[in-house]
């Protein structure tokens, strides 16, 4: 029989013993899963239980949409008072696959000769067990008319694949408004048997030979941003309604309907834009409807949206440093010996006994009172000192001999297990302090192990949860030496980690490494479709506990400039740091201290001060000091004047990379060069000078509120060196004077001024908040109030925006829920914008209705 139909069986079942006493009754068994018996009593193992009567005109249904052929078990049951006799065969089933016809509807668009009508066809199968295959043949089509896909038949007629139905569209024959209707069919096929079934279904053209009353032109933009649309409309079009606008997305105009469509008025149609869905790039096309005195006209309109990336969350912090090792301590008993294990440069381990210890009658209890390296360095040159044992009174390593004390291991990823523990030595000696040991000497021999660990807490997520975007971070800043236990090293030393590897990161510092280091955090959001990117950065201060003692340098360069001091700070490898100054001095990795002259006097900083250090420590006098980047350095730098090394520096310039400065208690002036630089301001009148690249100043509400800002500060002359440097690293020609106006300045780029405020505080730009002087800060495109725990109500004047901007005359708002934007009445009588991208506009309009200035101002922002 025909699959989806009732399939007759034909059971002949007959008792031998005709008897009336007999009873017979059949059983039939291995029925598919989803068929169904015409009769029957259904047991518990599926099986179905006939009587006689029941067996007569009896039919079985396939399940729905099989032609999968089956064979039933049949039984027959006799009884003749206790005796009982069964009959089984097998009976087949033969199915034949039909095809079900598909579902299938259309809808016409009337259209303007010359121009693509759209022909809007949705076809589908109803069998899904994937038997059948689809295809749409369209009919009826006028000569010299053409279909954008599908494939053209002998007859005229073309037949298309589902796929090809996207988009379709129909161009009439040239210069003919002559309306016709096209046949549609839907055909499905079975691929057993070849069967197939129909759906037909006719579509009506409508061509209209007048202009049209709808002009549109495709539409692209960013995820996530107002699209503008392009629609003109005739003179006499009353109304315009658009549809298939995505779930989710906006149009910045019109009044919504009931079935999500939008009407506009024509007026409407001017700087119309449409926002897709939150964080979606997928492309769509909507239907433009149109109502005028001659009647209604039908465009579509696609859509492209670029994939945009969202910036990424992220929260850094650092545990407390663990030294790996530890110092040897000391002991309370005399050292009687000590056995050095040094490896040669063929990895081969030798044993050195020290059994004499002269330089005077005090015994020795602390191994950090010898100067075992210099020992090394006379008797065993060209090897690394990787563990000792320490004999002093009766301690013992187990697994040593008693001759050998404890033992304490200083090389990296070495074990007990890899040293030789026979009880000779390659070697006995004495070790000699010819008349340099006096009991004085501490801390030269440092045995700390491998160095001092911190766990990194590093929490990234993207914002962006569509699957559509990728996050990887990057940590930079990283000090030479040091080793993140995780990630993949970059060429400019910088670590990226996946997610993945975010989970129990810690960072290695060297033995005796002691200076403060500031990790730059980067979450980077990276679209699928497109590449686009987005960051995040945070800075991880990481203070390191100073144990050596070492003196910081001491220079005075008051012969370059009167009275002016500076340092150059220049691109430089792991072993060297150049350090300009009272002379050029340099420091490199052979010696074992560094000393300048001073006053007639010598101050010493350890080797370990420089190598790897991205700037030399330097104390420049009273002064009104520079630390500026040498002429052309690219490197990301963080210059922070409150404190290390510079804390009594005054004026600090960056170089051509993504530079952080920070001032001090100090009048600070800070240059950022180019890049997208950040500043830290503070509440004592700094200048702030941006430079190329988008900049952002971030300021306490204090220094504005307190009129801070506008006062005169004295610069002094600039030496050669400096001067160039800041020339040369800054592309749009900032000067530095002898004299400056305290304040911010942005320059090129689109710059940021950021506000943090710790508790309620207005700022009152109309009455000078910003400084005694007009102008004290300038350049800025946008205001962030975001930061800090209080709010803060910010009021501005035309003045205010003229003053604040560039020539462009247009700033940005960004506000959390507890800010407000306080605009002066001529902006509000002037013109309000409706919402667009989440921000309303205010524009300042002069009395002729020409715009002077903007202002956007976030609107219904979330809690932050």
């Amino acid at each position: 029989g025909d699959e989806d139909s009732a399939i007759a069986l034909d059971i002949a079942a007959a008792l031998t013993d005709t008897d009336e006493s007999a009873v017979l009754s059949v059983t039939i068994a291995d029925i598919p899963d989803g068929a169904v018996l015409s009769a029957g009593t259904l047991n518990p193992d599926g099986s179905v239980t006939l009587t006689p009567d029941q067996i007569a005109g009896l039919t079985i249904t396939p399940a729905a949409d099989s032609d999968t052929d089956f064979t039933l078990s049949v039984t027959a049951n006799s009884t003749d008072g206790e005796d009982l006799a069964t009959t089984t065969a097998a009976l087949s089933v033969a199915v034949a696959a039909v095809a079900d016809a598909p579902i299938l509807s259309v809808k016409g668009y009337p259209g303007v000769e010359d121009n693509e009508i759209i022909i809007d066809i949705a076809a589908s199968l109803t069998d899904l067990d994937g038997s059948e295959s689809l295809s749409v043949t369209i009919t009826g089509i006028p000569d010299g008319a053409v279909l954008s896909a599908g494939t053209v038949n002998p007859d005229g007629s073309v037949t298309l694949n589902p796929y090809q139905l996207i988009g379709l569209t129909i161009l009439p024959p040239a210069d003919s408004d002559v309306d016709f209707t096209l046949s549609v069919t839907a055909t499905s096929t079975e691929a057993d048997g070849g069967d197939s079934a129909t759906t037909t279904v006719l579509l009506p053209v409508t061509v209209n030979d007048a202009a049209p009353d709808l002009i549109v032109e495709d539409a692209s933009g960013d995820q996530d941003t107002a699209i503008p649309l392009a629609i003109a409309a005739a003179s006499d079009v009353l109304s315009v309604t658009i549809d298939g606008i995505p779930v989710g997305a906006a149009l910045s105009a019109g009044i919504v309907n009931p079935d999500g469509s939008v009407t506009l008025t024509p007026a409407q149609l001017a700087n119309l834009t449409i926002t897709p869905p939150g964080d979606s790039d997928v492309d769509f096309t909507l239907t433009i409807d149109s109502i005028s005195t001659g009647g209604t006209f039908t465009v579509a309109l696609p859509v492209s949206v670029a994939a945009v990336a969202d910036a990424p969350n992220l929260t850094v912090s650092v545990g407390e440093g663990t030294p790996q090792g530890g110092d040897i301590p000391p002991f309370d008993q005399a050292i009687s010996n000590i056995v050095l294990y040094v490896q040669d440069d063929t990895g081969n381990i030798q044993k050195i006994r020290v059994l004499d210890f002269p330089g005077g009658d005090s015994a020795i209890h602390d191994v950090n009172d010898i100067d075992i390296n210099s020992f090394l360095a006379a008797n065993y040159p060209n090897v690394d000192l990787v563990a000792l044992t320490v004999k002093a009174g009766n301690n013992t390593t187990p697994g040593f001999g008693p001759g050998e004390g404890e033992l304490f291991i200083l090389g990296d990823n070495f074990l007990q297990a890899d040293l030789p523990v026979a009880a000779h030595v390659d070697d006995n000696d004495s070790y000699n302090f010819g008349d340099e040991f006096n009991g004085e000497i501490e801390g030269i021999f440092n045995t700390g192990g491998s160095g001092t660990e911190f766990p990194l807490e590093i929490t990234a997520a993207l914002t962006d949860t569509d699957g559509s975007e990728t996050l990887s971070v990057t940590v930079g800043g990283i000090p030479v030496g040091a080793v993140l236990s995780a990630g993949t090293l970059n060429p400019d030393g910088s670590v990226t980690l996946t997610p993945g590897e975010l989970a129990g990161l810690t960072i290695m510092l060297p033995e005796d490494s002691s200076a403060d280091f500031t990790l730059i955090v980067t979450a980077t959001s990276t679209e699928g479709d497109g590449g686009d990117s987005a960051t995040t950065t945070a800075l991880l201060p990481v203070t390191v506990a100073d144990d050596s003692g070492a003196v910081l340098v001491h220079t005075n360069g008051g012969s370059r400039a009167e009275n002016q001091n500076y340092v150059l700070v220049s691109d430089m490898d792991a072993d060297s740091v150049t350090v300009v100054g009272a002379g050029d001095l340099t420091a490199d990795s052979s010696p074992d201290l560094w000393r300048v002259e001073e006053g007639g006097g010598d101050r010493a900083a350890t080797q370990d001060d420089f190598d790897g250090a991205q700037y030399a420590s330097v104390d420049q006098g009273d002064r009104n000091d520079w630390v500026a980047a040498a002429a052309g350095v690219q490197e990301d730098l963080v210059i922070d004047l409150s404190e290390g090394a510079w804390t009594s520096t005054e004026f600090a310039a960056g170089g051509l990379g993504d530079d952080i400065l920070t001032g001090n208690s100090a009048r600070n002036l800070l240059i950022g060069g180019d890049g997208n630089d950040t500043f830290f301001g503070s509440e004592n009148r700094d200048i702030l000078l941006g430079g190329a690249g988008d900049d952002t100043f971030i300021i306490e509400a204090a220094a504005l509120t307190d009129n801070v800002l506008g006062h005169d500060i004295t610069i002094g002359d600039l030496s050669q060196e400096v001067e160039a440097a800041i020339a040369a690293n800054n592309s749009d020609g900032t000067e530095i004077a002898s004299r400056m106006r305290s304040g911010i300045d942005g320059g090129s780029g689109n710059d940021t001024l950021r506000i943090v405020a710790d508790e309620d505080v207005t700022i009152d730009l109309g009455s000078g908040d910003f400084g005694e002087a007009t102008g004290a800060v300038d350049n800025i495109e946008a205001i962030d109030l975001r930061q800090g725990a209080g709010d803060i109500t910010l009021r501005l004047d035309l003045n205010d925006v003229i003053d604040l901007t560039d020539d462009a005359n247009e700033l940005r708002v960004f506000r959390d829920a507890g800010d407000q934007v306080e605009i002066s009445d001529d902006a509000v009588a002037s013109a309000i914008g409706a919402e667009v991208d989440g921000f309303v506009t205010f524009t300042f309009l002069d009395d002729a209705g020409s715009e002077l200035a903007k202002v956007h101002v976030q609107a219904d922002p979330p809690a932050m």
